[in-house]
């Protein structure tokens, strides 16, 4: 996995911007599903949704541990996308371009919701 394309290179998940809402937002984005996260984290789904909901507090080894999972598949995504898509490497490599796959996908979500 290319450092490049990680979302958090040093692997420090410890920062307020690496929330529970950011996860699920991470999580939908890549089309998975509550119990697919869990699967790859090697977690219960029932810890996922007491995370997500809140009955859970998002700590430590279990925020690095579901962090990494979501790392490690945006990474696998992008390399995917980026074989299947002609787009310049600065779009695909940085998932806030307003011109990435991931954010155009994020924006109709948000339009959605609204």
């Amino acid at each position: 996995m290319s450092d490049q394309l990680r979302l958090n290179p040093s692997g420090d998940y410890s920062d307020a911007m690496w929330s529970v809402q950011r996860l699920v937002e991470f999580r939908v984005l890549l089309g998975l599903g509550r119990a697919e996260l869990a699967d790859a984290a090697g977690v219960s789904e029932a810890k996922i949704v007491a995370v997500e909901t809140g009955a859970k507090p998002l700590t430590e080894p279990l925020r690095s541990q579901i962090w990494n999972v979501i790392d490690r598949l945006f990474c696998e995504k992008a390399e995917r996308d980026a074989k299947a898509n002609p787009l310049p490497a600065e779009v695909v490599l940085n998932p806030l371009h307003p011109d990435n796959p991931l954010m155009k996908l994020f924006e109709q979500r948000s339009k959605k919701e609204k």
